[in-house]
Parts: structure tokens; sequence; C-alpha cells
């Protein structure tokens, strides 16, 4: 059997159209062709006969056996018909080539291949799983990876993914695995003010503001202040909650240009002497009535 074959060693019983050669043109790319090792001498991943001006570019040829004689193979069907004109780029071929043309003529050529006849440069290692035909290449292959030319008429590779230089040899062009980038860092924490006495209450943390207010409301911070109301008449300061920047909001990196979000609540020393005043008051006003 054969992997690819482009025309036949036995003459045709008509006429051909392109006359004395079985093929003329074309292009094979980006194929996997893993020999059969039980085939004998009829299996071949490669067969060209009576062809003309045919490309064969960026295709991996594989034979456990490297040293089989005809892992590609150039024949004529006739005398007239000579395999003419083959070039071969940026193939992994893994075996040997046979020239079985009537004239010996050695009518391919070879630019940039890389050809390895007894099993020691083109290794198994280099790929996902040769007995499978999975011929996708690892990064073991160093020998195949970047070693190729730009071609024209390969844009792509045995995935339909674009090829991009440097080129790898072979149907595959392997994609390097992407990896992210660094975080950035965060803005330094700044460091809480030291806040006034709100009756008899003490705050920490943020800074009084300009406006002559009686106190500092207590503020978790890292670094930033931010402002909020404050009591007794007048603007106290109060630490933002930020991370990373100098900001009262809690967006991390913020501005600073968000006021509280609530108001200032009122001690509760505050709230039970007022409570005591006021029943008291009324509790007078109830004796003169």
């Amino acid at each position: 059997a054969k992997g690819i074959a482009l025309g036949n060693p036995a003459p045709p019983a008509a006429a051909l159209a392109t006359g004395d050669f079985h093929t003329i043109g074309g292009i094979i790319r980006n194929n996997f062709v893993l020999r059969d090792p039980l085939g004998g001498g009829n299996h071949i991943s490669l067969e060209l006969s009576s062809a003309k001006d045919v490309k064969v570019y960026n295709n991996t040829f594989y034979s456990e056996d490297a040293t089989y004689f005809r892992q590609i193979s150039f024949s004529d069907s006739s005398a007239l018909g000579v395999t003419s004109g083959i070039d071969l780029r940026n193939n992994l071929i893994r075996g040997k080539i046979a020239d079985l043309t009537a004239a010996r003529s050695g009518g391919w050529t070879e630019l940039g291949d890389l050809q390895d006849i007894d099993g020691t440069v083109i290794l198994p290692a280099w790929f996902v799983d040769v007995t499978m035909g999975d011929f996708h290449l690892t990064t073991a292959a160093t020998g195949a990876i970047g070693q190729g030319a730009v071609l024209a008429e390969v844009t792509d590779d045995f995935d339909a993914e674009p090829r991009a230089a440097p080129i790898d040899l072979g149907a595959d062009q392997r994609v390097a695995a992407s990896s992210g980038g660094s975080g950035g860092a965060g803005g330094a924490a700044g460091a809480g003010g030291t806040g006034g006495a709100v009756a008899g209450g003490t705050s920490s943390g943020g800074t009084s503001g300009a406006n002559g207010g009686s106190g500092a409301i207590a503020g978790v911070s890292s670094g930033g202040s931010g402002a909020a109301l404050g009591i007794g008449g007048g603007t106290a300061g109060s630490a933002g909650m930020s991370s990373g920047g100098s900001s009262a909001s809690t967006e991390e990196g913020g501005c600073g240009c968000r006021t509280a979000s609530r108001p200032a609540r009122v001690p509760l020393p505050v709230l039970l002497i007022t409570s005591f005043f006021i029943c008291r008051r009324g509790f007078r006003r109830r004796r003169r009535s």
C-alpha cells in the first residue's frame, strides 16, 4: 500500500490527457504518513511515478525502520514520461529515498529537508505518539522546530493553524503554550493619622478635616485618607477603606473622590446623657403643672 501516490509504475491501458506523464503539477503538503512496518516492500509512504513538476512541502514521512530503502519512491511507467522537476522542501523523512526511474536521472531536488536513514536523528520522542501516527511535535524536536524556510505555498499546518516564522519542519507547526503576565504591584499603604476626642471617646486612624470639626471618625484604611461628616459643627476627617492607593472609596486603587457612605454615629455616652436631661426636664414640667 502507498500512503500517497501520484502515478503508477504500470503503464496505462489507454492514452492519458497528460500525454506521457501520469501527473503534471500539483502540491503535496502538510501530511502525516506512517509507513506500515509489516507491509514489506510494497508499503511506501510516498510514490511518484511518471510525475512532473510536483511540489512536496512540509510533510512528515515516518518509518519505524529508518533504514528501509524506499520510504519515498520515484519511478517511471515508460521511457518517455520520466519523472522530473520534483521539489522537496521542509519535510521530515525517516527512511531512504529510492530513485527507480529508468535513467536514474535524479529528477528530484531537496532543499531544507531533514532525513534520517539510520534512526539516530529523527527520534520517536520528537512526536506525541508515533505508533498512532500522531506526529505533532514535542519540545524534544529541537532539530525540527524553527528549522524550516518560509514558503508562500504553505501558510498553515496539518491542523489548519497558521504558520509564522520561525517555520518548523514537517506537517505540524508547534505552538508554544502562552504564559500569563505578571500582576501589577499594589501601592504602599499609608499610615493612619491621629484623631481628636469625640464626646469622651477617642477615635483613631484618619486626619481631622480642615473645617474645624470636633473630632475624627475612626476609619479602616490601608493607605489614604477620606472625608466624613464630623460631630459638633464642621467636617471631620476619616480614613477611607482602600487598598493600594490614596482613596476614600472601597474600590481597589480609587482616586479618593467618594465621601463616606453613612453619617457619623453619636457615641453611647452622649445618647445616655442627652436622654437623662430630656426626661428630667419633662418631669419638672409635670410637677409645675
